[in-house]
């Protein structure tokens, strides 16, 4: 898997510090691990494809956007930034993911708000990147991840044992 994954709790602080054993058969992927307020995260990045990840970790919030921006030349003169931190921060930070929708790209990632508890998963309109989730208000904890292996191997830590929706996969 290269990509990233997610367990956020409000609840549960049994679930921090998880160790991901995702398997990757790749010696140039990279595992960055954030755990704090009973949530966990594992980021992996692929080496030779460095440019295509923005991890931005500070006390307030995690932010994570893997993919390519197609139109990030138009979008630094509008926004008159001139790094891709800079304009992705702008735009999905301060400005609340209110106008992602002027993003060209084939992208997916995530923002996790250290503050709130509250988490934002997003990918492109078309999904190229596809996010997948599972939701368990009963345990009151929320997966979500870019590779859907990764998901049945996190519930698997849970001891669920997954089945599909037929009608969710469908949509």
């Amino acid at each position: 898997m290269a990509g990233f994954i997610g367990i956020v709790s409000k609840k549960h602080r049994s679930i921090e510090k998880i160790f991901f054993d995702l398997k990757s058969n790749n010696h140039f992927v990279q595992n960055q691990y954030f755990n704090f307020n009973g949530s966990s995260f594992l980021i992996q990045q692929h080496g030779r494809f460095s440019n295509d990840y923005l991890i931005f970790d500070n006390d307030l919030f995690l932010f994570c956007f893997f993919g390519v921006l197609l139109n990030e030349d138009e979008l630094f003169f509008k926004y008159k930034k001139s790094s891709i931190k800079e304009l992705l921060l702008e735009i999905l930070v301060d400005r609340n993911f209110s106008v992602i929708n002027e993003f060209k790209g084939i992208y997916s990632g995530f923002y996790y708000d250290k503050v709130h508890f509250s988490t934002k998963v997003f990918t492109n309109h078309f999904s190229q990147k596809p996010v997948y989730y599972y939701n368990n208000n009963d345990k009151d904890f929320f997966i979500f991840s870019s590779d859907i292996i990764a998901i049945v191997d996190a519930l698997k830590l849970f001891s669920i044992k997954p089945n599909i929706n037929e009608k969710g996969a469908y949509y």
